[in-house]
């Protein structure tokens, strides 16, 4: 199957990969070793709404559809290693109502 991405995912697309290619590749070893991400990072994707992907926007979340979701997703996790991508599978998709994310 061909993704011909809409002008919007093409963003989303763009800004996920050079995301995942400069802030979490360099130090994925790193992330997956601690179990963690730092603190730097973390606030980095809360700028860019990495958190809550389908959240509403009026409960803190990102509001993307499951397409832009699932682009960040693939995109973050493309670059990461088997505990990196535990973690932000848990993190990215977290939709609890009580949960804000700003």
């Amino acid at each position: 199957m061909q993704f011909n991405p809409c002008m919007e995912h093409k963003l989303i697309l763009d800004s996920a990969r050079h995301f995942a290619e400069t802030e979490l590749a360099p130090i994925a070893a790193e992330i997956d070793k601690n179990a963690t991400l730092p603190l730097a990072v973390i606030e980095k994707m809360k700028q860019l709404n990495y958190f809550g992907l389908q959240v509403s926007r009026d409960f803190g979340g990102a509001g993307l559809d499951s397409v832009s979701a699932a682009i960040v997703m693939e995109e973050l996790s493309r670059v990461a290693k088997k505990g990196v991508k535990s973690l932000l599978g848990s993190w990215l998709m977290l939709e609890h109502a009580d949960v804000r994310f700003s």
